[in-house]
Protein backbone atom coordinates (compact mmCIF):
# COMPACT_ATOMS: atom_id res chain seq x y z
CA UNK A 1 0.00 0.00 0.00
CA UNK A 2 3.21 2.15 -0.01
CA UNK A 3 2.83 2.96 -3.97
CA UNK A 4 -1.17 3.56 -3.14
CA UNK A 5 -2.07 5.95 0.24
CA UNK A 6 0.87 8.21 -0.18
CA UNK A 7 0.05 9.40 -3.59
CA UNK A 8 -3.99 9.76 -3.20
CA UNK A 9 -2.73 11.65 0.15
CA UNK A 10 -0.42 13.52 -1.67
CA UNK A 11 -2.48 15.08 -4.59
CA UNK A 12 -4.80 16.63 -1.39
CA UNK A 13 -1.93 18.26 0.53
CA UNK A 14 0.99 19.02 -1.89
CA UNK A 15 1.05 21.40 -4.45
CA UNK A 16 3.53 19.99 -7.05
CA UNK A 17 2.30 18.05 -10.24
CA UNK A 18 5.46 16.40 -11.09
CA UNK A 19 6.34 14.88 -8.00
CA UNK A 20 5.48 11.07 -7.65
CA UNK A 21 5.00 9.86 -3.75
CA UNK A 22 5.67 6.50 -3.21
CA UNK A 23 8.75 3.63 -2.63
CA UNK A 24 12.01 4.71 -3.49
CA UNK A 25 15.27 2.35 -3.56
CA UNK A 26 17.62 4.48 -1.22
CA UNK A 27 14.62 5.38 1.10
CA UNK A 28 13.51 1.57 0.72
CA UNK A 29 17.52 0.70 1.82
CA UNK A 30 17.63 2.87 4.89
CA UNK A 31 14.29 2.04 6.55
CA UNK A 32 15.00 -2.29 6.19
CA UNK A 33 18.69 -1.31 7.87
CA UNK A 34 16.50 0.07 10.58
CA UNK A 35 13.80 -2.34 10.61
CA UNK A 36 16.68 -5.18 10.94
CA UNK A 37 18.06 -3.11 14.20
CA UNK A 38 14.98 -2.65 16.36
CA UNK A 39 13.74 -6.20 15.61
CA UNK A 40 17.49 -7.76 16.66
CA UNK A 41 17.02 -5.30 20.00
CA UNK A 42 12.53 -5.64 20.39
CA UNK A 43 11.84 -9.65 18.56
CA UNK A 44 8.00 -9.44 19.45
CA UNK A 45 8.00 -6.57 17.06
CA UNK A 46 7.19 -7.17 13.54
CA UNK A 47 8.54 -5.46 10.08
CA UNK A 48 5.62 -3.54 9.21
CA UNK A 49 4.97 -2.39 12.92
CA UNK A 50 8.94 -0.57 12.77
CA UNK A 51 8.38 0.62 9.33
CA UNK A 52 5.10 2.51 10.04
CA UNK A 53 6.53 3.58 13.29
CA UNK A 54 9.38 5.05 11.60
CA UNK A 55 6.71 6.71 8.61
CA UNK A 56 4.85 7.79 11.53
CA UNK A 57 8.07 9.50 13.48
CA UNK A 58 9.05 11.13 10.15
CA UNK A 59 6.00 12.30 9.52
CA UNK A 60 5.54 14.17 13.24
CA UNK A 61 8.98 15.49 12.94
CA UNK A 62 8.10 16.89 9.30
CA UNK A 63 4.74 18.41 10.22
CA UNK A 64 6.58 20.16 13.59
CA UNK A 65 9.40 21.41 11.31
CA UNK A 66 7.03 22.88 9.18
CA UNK A 67 4.94 24.95 12.01
CA UNK A 68 8.38 25.80 12.62
CA UNK A 69 8.97 27.40 8.66
CA UNK A 70 12.08 25.62 8.39
CA UNK A 71 10.86 25.13 4.60
CA UNK A 72 14.45 27.16 3.44
CA UNK A 73 16.16 23.98 4.69
CA UNK A 74 15.98 22.59 0.43
CA UNK A 75 17.65 26.15 -0.48
CA UNK A 76 21.26 25.00 1.02
CA UNK A 77 21.40 22.52 -1.72
CA UNK A 78 20.89 24.07 -5.08
CA UNK A 79 22.33 25.87 -8.62
CA UNK A 80 25.21 23.51 -9.76
CA UNK A 81 25.24 21.53 -6.66
CA UNK A 82 21.98 20.10 -7.40
CA UNK A 83 22.66 19.59 -10.86
CA UNK A 84 25.97 17.75 -9.98
CA UNK A 85 23.62 15.42 -7.06
CA UNK A 86 20.69 14.64 -10.06
CA UNK A 87 23.33 13.85 -12.12
CA UNK A 88 25.08 11.65 -9.36
CA UNK A 89 21.59 9.97 -8.60
CA UNK A 90 20.66 9.09 -12.03
CA UNK A 91 24.13 7.04 -12.18
CA UNK A 92 23.11 5.00 -9.07
CA UNK A 93 19.59 4.40 -10.30
CA UNK A 94 20.75 3.57 -14.06
CA UNK A 95 23.64 1.17 -12.15
CA UNK A 96 20.89 -0.53 -9.28
CA UNK A 97 18.84 -1.76 -12.84
CA UNK A 98 21.76 -3.48 -14.62
CA UNK A 99 21.44 -6.27 -12.73
CA UNK A 100 17.89 -6.89 -14.11
CA UNK A 101 18.98 -5.91 -17.62
CA UNK A 102 21.43 -8.06 -18.03
CA UNK A 103 19.91 -10.87 -16.45
CA UNK A 104 22.59 -11.19 -13.76
CA UNK A 105 22.06 -14.44 -11.51
CA UNK A 106 24.71 -12.90 -8.76
CA UNK A 107 23.52 -10.45 -6.65
CA UNK A 108 24.35 -6.95 -6.16
CA UNK A 109 24.65 -5.37 -2.57
CA UNK A 110 22.62 -2.02 -2.94
CA UNK A 111 24.51 -0.75 0.45
CA UNK A 112 27.46 0.13 -1.88
CA UNK A 113 28.31 3.04 -3.21
CA UNK A 114 27.63 3.36 -7.59
CA UNK A 115 31.11 3.14 -8.19
CA UNK A 116 31.11 -0.21 -5.99
CA UNK A 117 28.12 -1.59 -7.14
CA UNK A 118 29.43 -1.03 -11.10
CA UNK A 119 32.50 -2.87 -10.04
CA UNK A 120 30.19 -5.94 -9.01
CA UNK A 121 28.12 -5.93 -11.92
CA UNK A 122 31.28 -6.34 -14.00
CA UNK A 123 32.46 -8.91 -12.23
CA UNK A 124 29.36 -10.69 -12.47
CA UNK A 125 28.81 -10.58 -16.16
CA UNK A 126 29.77 -14.13 -16.99
CA UNK A 127 26.30 -14.97 -15.89
CA UNK A 128 24.62 -12.76 -17.77
CA UNK A 129 21.94 -14.00 -20.25
CA UNK A 130 21.72 -13.26 -23.80
CA UNK A 131 17.74 -13.16 -24.28
CA UNK A 132 17.54 -11.27 -21.14
CA UNK A 133 20.04 -8.25 -22.65
CA UNK A 134 18.48 -8.83 -26.29
CA UNK A 135 15.23 -8.39 -24.40
CA UNK A 136 16.19 -5.10 -22.46
CA UNK A 137 17.91 -3.46 -25.41
CA UNK A 138 14.83 -4.40 -27.71
CA UNK A 139 12.97 -2.22 -24.84
CA UNK A 140 15.30 0.26 -23.78
CA UNK A 141 15.64 1.06 -28.31
CA UNK A 142 11.92 0.85 -28.45
CA UNK A 143 11.37 3.93 -26.02
CA UNK A 144 14.45 6.11 -27.30
CA UNK A 145 12.75 5.97 -30.47
CA UNK A 146 9.28 6.77 -29.71
CA UNK A 147 10.16 9.76 -27.86
CA UNK A 148 12.53 10.73 -30.54
CA UNK A 149 9.43 10.47 -32.97
CA UNK A 150 7.45 12.75 -30.89
CA UNK A 151 10.05 15.32 -30.15
CA UNK A 152 10.30 15.98 -34.25
CA UNK A 153 6.75 15.19 -35.04
CA UNK A 154 4.83 16.87 -31.85
CA UNK A 155 4.67 19.87 -33.83
CA UNK A 156 2.97 18.64 -37.21
CA UNK A 157 1.12 16.25 -34.70
CA UNK A 158 0.13 17.34 -31.98
CA UNK A 159 -1.93 13.87 -30.89
CA UNK A 160 1.54 12.27 -30.67
CA UNK A 161 2.37 14.19 -27.28
CA UNK A 162 0.12 12.30 -25.84
CA UNK A 163 0.73 8.62 -27.32
CA UNK A 164 1.58 6.12 -23.96
CA UNK A 165 4.60 4.91 -24.75
CA UNK A 166 5.39 2.90 -21.64
CA UNK A 167 1.83 1.57 -21.43
CA UNK A 168 2.12 0.55 -25.02
CA UNK A 169 5.74 -1.31 -24.06
CA UNK A 170 3.85 -2.89 -21.02
CA UNK A 171 1.05 -4.10 -22.94
CA UNK A 172 3.03 -5.73 -25.85
CA UNK A 173 5.81 -7.07 -23.69
CA UNK A 174 2.81 -8.68 -21.80
CA UNK A 175 1.27 -10.34 -24.51
CA UNK A 176 4.42 -11.86 -25.74
CA UNK A 177 5.72 -13.17 -22.19
CA UNK A 178 2.03 -14.77 -21.63
CA UNK A 179 1.88 -16.42 -25.61
CA UNK A 180 6.06 -17.23 -25.59
CA UNK A 181 6.26 -17.97 -22.35
CA UNK A 182 9.67 -16.05 -21.66
CA UNK A 183 10.54 -17.69 -18.10
CA UNK A 184 11.70 -21.18 -20.45
CA UNK A 185 14.23 -18.45 -21.83
CA UNK A 186 15.21 -18.07 -18.67
CA UNK A 187 14.57 -14.28 -18.33
CA UNK A 188 12.45 -13.39 -15.11
CA UNK A 189 9.08 -12.28 -14.85
CA UNK A 190 7.44 -10.86 -12.22
CA UNK A 191 5.25 -14.33 -10.97
CA UNK A 192 2.73 -13.77 -8.32
CA UNK A 193 2.32 -11.70 -5.86
CA UNK A 194 0.02 -11.05 -2.71
CA UNK A 195 -2.49 -8.83 -3.40
CA UNK A 196 -4.37 -8.33 -0.25
CA UNK A 197 -5.59 -5.03 1.19
CA UNK A 198 -4.44 -4.42 4.97
CA UNK A 199 -6.62 -3.50 7.56
CA UNK A 200 -5.82 0.18 9.26
CA UNK A 201 -3.45 -0.26 12.43
CA UNK A 202 -2.52 2.23 14.69
CA UNK A 203 1.34 1.86 15.18
CA UNK A 204 3.59 1.14 17.86
CA UNK A 205 4.40 4.15 19.45
CA UNK A 206 6.31 4.22 22.65
CA UNK A 207 9.08 6.72 23.51
CA UNK A 208 11.53 3.70 23.42
CA UNK A 209 11.21 2.75 19.87
CA UNK A 210 11.02 6.82 18.79
CA UNK A 211 14.16 7.45 20.55
CA UNK A 212 15.99 4.55 19.03
CA UNK A 213 14.88 5.52 15.56
CA UNK A 214 15.18 9.46 15.79
CA UNK A 215 18.59 9.54 14.25
CA UNK A 216 17.65 6.64 11.38
CA UNK A 217 14.75 9.24 11.15
CA UNK A 218 16.38 12.34 10.75
CA UNK A 219 18.40 10.97 7.87
CA UNK A 220 15.36 9.72 5.97
CA UNK A 221 14.07 13.19 6.49
CA UNK A 222 17.02 14.77 5.39
CA UNK A 223 17.37 12.87 2.34
CA UNK A 224 14.17 12.44 1.28
CA UNK A 225 12.90 15.94 1.43
CA UNK A 226 16.00 17.00 -0.31
CA UNK A 227 14.86 15.05 -3.39
CA UNK A 228 11.66 15.61 -3.16
CA UNK A 229 12.31 19.35 -3.09
CA UNK A 230 15.11 18.70 -6.30
CA UNK A 231 12.33 17.28 -8.10
CA UNK A 232 9.73 20.04 -7.76
CA UNK A 233 12.20 22.59 -8.34
CA UNK A 234 13.65 21.09 -11.52
CA UNK A 235 10.34 19.63 -12.85
CA UNK A 236 8.21 22.34 -12.09
CA UNK A 237 8.02 24.76 -14.63
CA UNK A 238 7.57 21.91 -17.17
CA UNK A 239 4.01 20.84 -14.75
CA UNK A 240 2.26 24.08 -15.10
CA UNK A 241 5.07 26.60 -14.17
CA UNK A 242 4.23 25.43 -10.12
CA UNK A 243 6.57 27.05 -7.67
CA UNK A 244 7.21 25.25 -4.44
CA UNK A 245 6.95 26.34 -1.18
CA UNK A 246 9.10 24.63 1.28
CA UNK A 247 6.89 25.02 3.61
CA UNK A 248 3.89 23.60 2.12
CA UNK A 249 5.79 20.60 1.04
CA UNK A 250 7.22 19.48 4.14
CA UNK A 251 3.91 19.91 5.77
CA UNK A 252 1.95 17.64 2.60
CA UNK A 253 5.03 15.41 2.71
CA UNK A 254 4.90 15.11 6.64
CA UNK A 255 1.57 14.59 6.71
CA UNK A 256 1.29 12.59 3.79
CA UNK A 257 3.89 9.98 5.59
CA UNK A 258 1.71 10.24 9.04
CA UNK A 259 -0.92 9.09 7.85
CA UNK A 260 -0.06 6.49 5.49
CA UNK A 261 1.52 4.58 8.92
CA UNK A 262 -2.19 4.06 9.97
CA UNK A 263 -1.78 1.54 6.44
CA UNK A 264 1.09 -0.04 7.36
CA UNK A 265 3.11 1.91 4.98
CA UNK A 266 6.88 2.62 5.42
CA UNK A 267 8.18 6.06 4.50
CA UNK A 268 8.12 7.40 1.10
CA UNK A 269 9.46 10.00 -1.01
CA UNK A 270 9.76 11.49 -4.34
CA UNK A 271 10.97 9.05 -6.88
CA UNK A 272 13.37 10.60 -9.78
CA UNK A 273 12.55 7.71 -12.42
CA UNK A 274 8.65 7.82 -11.78
CA UNK A 275 9.00 11.87 -11.23
CA UNK A 276 10.24 12.08 -14.88
CA UNK A 277 7.88 9.65 -16.02
CA UNK A 278 4.98 12.44 -14.83
CA UNK A 279 7.08 15.00 -17.07
CA UNK A 280 6.84 12.78 -20.28
CA UNK A 281 2.98 12.61 -19.49
CA UNK A 282 2.56 16.03 -19.58
CA UNK A 283 1.28 16.27 -16.10
CA UNK A 284 -0.12 19.45 -15.29
CA UNK A 285 -1.93 19.58 -11.72
CA UNK A 286 -1.68 16.93 -8.93
CA UNK A 287 -4.94 14.69 -10.51
CA UNK A 288 -2.29 13.33 -12.02
CA UNK A 289 -1.19 11.26 -8.67
CA UNK A 290 -4.68 11.24 -8.17
CA UNK A 291 -5.17 9.08 -11.34
CA UNK A 292 -1.73 7.00 -11.07
CA UNK A 293 -2.65 6.30 -7.12
CA UNK A 294 -6.34 4.96 -8.42
CA UNK A 295 -5.06 2.92 -11.37
CA UNK A 296 -2.49 0.89 -9.35
CA UNK A 297 -4.88 0.43 -6.73
CA UNK A 298 -7.24 -0.64 -9.45
CA UNK A 299 -4.47 -3.29 -10.90
CA UNK A 300 -3.22 -4.32 -8.03
CA UNK A 301 -6.58 -5.90 -7.02
CA UNK A 302 -8.18 -7.04 -10.45
CA UNK A 303 -5.01 -7.49 -12.73
CA UNK A 304 -2.82 -10.12 -11.07
CA UNK A 305 -3.14 -13.10 -12.98
CA UNK A 306 -1.90 -10.65 -15.76
CA UNK A 307 0.98 -8.74 -14.08
CA UNK A 308 2.57 -11.60 -13.36
CA UNK A 309 3.63 -12.04 -16.77
CA UNK A 310 5.89 -8.95 -16.75
CA UNK A 311 9.34 -9.51 -17.46
CA UNK A 312 12.11 -7.41 -14.89
CA UNK A 313 13.94 -6.17 -17.88
CA UNK A 314 11.32 -4.05 -19.01
CA UNK A 315 10.58 -2.71 -15.82
CA UNK A 316 14.21 -1.76 -15.66
CA UNK A 317 14.56 -0.37 -19.23
CA UNK A 318 11.66 1.81 -18.46
CA UNK A 319 13.59 3.26 -14.92
CA UNK A 320 16.98 3.32 -17.40
CA UNK A 321 15.20 5.48 -19.88
CA UNK A 322 13.80 7.91 -17.36
CA UNK A 323 17.26 7.88 -15.76
CA UNK A 324 18.56 9.27 -18.58
CA UNK A 325 15.96 12.17 -18.79
CA UNK A 326 17.31 13.32 -15.69
CA UNK A 327 21.01 14.32 -17.21
CA UNK A 328 20.59 17.51 -17.96
CA UNK A 329 23.04 17.73 -21.27
CA UNK A 330 22.42 20.81 -22.41
CA UNK A 331 22.99 22.58 -18.86
CA UNK A 332 25.96 20.60 -18.02
CA UNK A 333 27.55 21.98 -21.87
CA UNK A 334 26.59 25.40 -21.44
CA UNK A 335 28.47 25.24 -17.97
CA UNK A 336 31.61 23.78 -19.71
CA UNK A 337 31.02 26.16 -23.13
CA UNK A 338 31.36 29.15 -20.83
CA UNK A 339 33.86 27.88 -18.83
CA UNK A 340 32.67 29.15 -15.50
CA UNK A 341 35.11 27.07 -13.99
CA UNK A 342 34.05 27.69 -9.83
CA UNK A 343 30.07 25.85 -11.53
CA UNK A 344 31.99 23.44 -13.06
CA UNK A 345 34.23 22.53 -9.99
CA UNK A 346 31.13 22.64 -7.92
CA UNK A 347 29.03 20.07 -10.22
CA UNK A 348 32.15 17.53 -10.40
CA UNK A 349 32.80 17.73 -6.58
CA UNK A 350 28.97 16.54 -5.68
CA UNK A 351 28.58 14.42 -8.69
CA UNK A 352 31.81 12.59 -7.22
CA UNK A 353 30.27 12.98 -3.92
CA UNK A 354 27.25 11.05 -5.16
CA UNK A 355 29.06 8.09 -6.84
CA UNK A 356 31.84 7.39 -4.06
CA UNK A 357 29.35 7.39 -1.73
CA UNK A 358 25.85 6.07 -1.05
CA UNK A 359 23.20 8.28 -2.01
CA UNK A 360 22.49 9.37 1.55
CA UNK A 361 26.03 9.93 2.58
CA UNK A 362 26.52 11.84 -0.60
CA UNK A 363 23.14 13.96 0.35
CA UNK A 364 24.74 14.82 3.90
CA UNK A 365 28.40 15.55 2.34
CA UNK A 366 26.84 18.07 0.20
CA UNK A 367 24.63 19.28 2.32
CA UNK A 368 28.03 20.19 4.37
CA UNK A 369 29.77 21.67 1.35
CA UNK A 370 27.03 24.02 0.52
CA UNK A 371 26.68 25.35 3.85
CA UNK A 372 30.61 26.57 3.69
CA UNK A 373 30.13 28.26 0.50
CA UNK A 374 26.89 29.57 1.70
CA UNK A 375 29.10 30.61 5.12
CA UNK A 376 32.05 31.65 2.76
CA UNK A 377 29.85 34.04 0.15
CA UNK A 378 28.18 35.84 3.09
CA UNK A 379 30.90 36.56 5.32
CA UNK A 380 33.97 37.86 2.63
CA UNK A 381 33.99 41.50 2.30
CA UNK A 382 33.04 43.53 -0.50
CA UNK A 383 34.44 46.83 -0.29
CA UNK A 384 33.68 48.70 -3.08
CA UNK A 385 36.49 51.97 -3.45
CA UNK A 386 33.76 55.27 -4.96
Amino acid sequence: MSAVIPILLYCVFGGSPTLSMGPEATISTITGAVVSLQMEANPSLTAVQVASSLSFLIGLIMIGLSVLKAGFLDHILSGYLQTGFIVGAACLIITEQLPSVLGLTVKVNQDLSTIQQFIDVCKGLYTARYATILLSLSNILFLLCLKRIKKTYTAKLPWLKFFPEYLCLAIIMIAISAWANLGQYNITILGTFDNNIPTPAVPVLTIELFSNMFESAITVLLVGYIECMTVTRNFGQRGGGYVPSGNRELFAIGFTNLFASFFGCYPVFASLPRSRILVNCGARTTLSNAMAGILILVAFVSLKSVFQYIPKAMLSSIIIVSALGLIETKRIAFIFKTRAYHEILMLLATFLITLATSLSTGIILCLGLSAILIVRKTTSSNISIM
